[in-house]
């Protein structure tokens, strides 16, 4: 039994020496990698046993590319309890949105959620007595208004458990993911060998159900919106932010040019992620060695700005285009591979469209280029 124990241990620790590498290589898919591979052995005695784990996701927690912390942020749910409470705080004032986010999330699943379990229930039971009383106090107004109040009471409730069931498979769907993570790390290479496909599509579909959950909490935090005044040329530095290890990792360069001096008035972390979703999109239609262009430019009148993105990937058929923008709509590719709910393009119209008073059109030959262009009004 002693000697099983060792030999396991002997395992664990030429792990940690594998992901050390990966923490050390100058690429930052690797170091995505190995925040998730400590993220997967949270459960594991080794936590406790081998302080380095810690040193470990220190660096990663602290790393330059605001990608790798992004991760991190989404994989510290798993972390244990005092570890996550000294490395969660400084990612909630992080530079970058999305990694603030990302903490965020985390701090009320693993913090305030926790502190407010017992009172869940009530919470979301007086939620929903608020929208009782507001259809109670319309039911005396004339007809017309008392029906515009019950549709939009009756929205804001599925909204209301729309989140809820977000929250709650989300919850799921940790464990399921440090489970996989736990099983690659106990089987023998053998047997690693024999059921890797199996657990590849295990982690895939989790991770495109807990991006379903994570687009789904999204647009409905679009129902308190906070407009601030922000340069063009920052819309777009934020945007390049969020694809630029993408394209390196496909080969693929994007051209930035024709930048207006000019500012717009916007809901910044949702615009730049709509913005992003079409970006990474073409960078992910192009082949290797490709180029997409992106540029912004002052339309005549000079009250609308119009990002440009422009690939020359295998382009998107008539039928495709139709649809493009509907929820659950993927490409070819996408599919095939299994890495997208086809929630991003529908994501993106939402921003543009309902929540800037935008506009998104795309134009494709079918067979090799699309251009999406997008206008936003000053």
């Amino acid at each position: 039994m002693r000697s099983r124990s060792a030999a396991k241990g002997i395992k664990m620790r030429d792990k940690l020496r594998e992901i050390e590498e990966l923490v050390n290589s100058a690429n930052g898919g690797d170091r995505c990698r190995a925040v998730e591979l400590l993220a997967g052995m949270s459960n594991l005695k080794i936590w406790k046993d081998e302080p380095h784990c810690f040193e470990l996701l220190k660096i990663l927690a602290n790393d330059q590319k605001y990608e790798v912390r992004q991760v991190f942020a989404e994989k510290s749910v798993l972390l244990p309890e005092d570890w996550l409470w000294k490395l969660l705080p400084p990612l909630l004032s992080d530079p970058n949105p999305f990694v603030r986010r990302a903490a965020q999330r985390v701090r009320k699943q693993r913090g305030q959620a926790e502190a407010t379990d017992e009172n869940g229930a009530s919470s979301r039971r007086m939620t929903l007595d608020v929208l009782a009383a507001r259809i109670e106090a319309a039911s005396k107004s004339d007809p017309t208004s008392f029906r515009q109040t019950v549709v939009a009471s009756l929205r804001d409730a599925q909204e209301i458990k729309a989140v809820e069931f977000a929250h709650e498979l989300k919850n799921l769907l940790h464990p399921l993911s440090s489970a996989v993570g736990r099983l690659r790390e106990e089987m023998s290479q053998t047997t690693l060998k024999k059921h890797s496909g199996t657990l590849n599509r295990i982690s895939t579909r989790a991770k495109r159900l807990d991006d379903f959950c994570d687009a789904m909490k999204f647009l409905a935090d679009g129902r308190n919106l906070h407009f601030n005044v922000i340069k063009c040329e920052k819309i777009v530095d934020l945007v390049m932010q969020g694809v630029t290890d993408l394209a390196a990792e496909k080969g693929v360069s994007v051209q930035v040019r024709d930048i207006p001096d000019v500012s717009l008035k916007v809901v910044v972390e949702r615009l730049t992620r709509a913005v992003g979703n079409i970006l990474r999109n073409a960078i992910e239609a192009s082949p290797s060695g490709g180029q997409v262009e992106f540029l912004a430019r002052l339309l005549d009148d000079s009250s609308v700005v119009e990002f440009v993105i422009r690939d020359h990937g295998k382009g998107i058929s008539s039928d495709s285009r139709r649809v493009i923008f509907d929820p659950l709509v993927s490409g070819k590719r996408e599919k095939e591979h299994g890495e997208h709910m086809g929630m991003g393009l529908f994501i993106a119209h939402s921003v543009i469209v309902q929540e800037h008073n935008g506009e998104i059109d795309v134009d494709s030959d079918g067979e090799t280029w699309t251009i999406f262009k997008i206008r936003i009004p000053k």
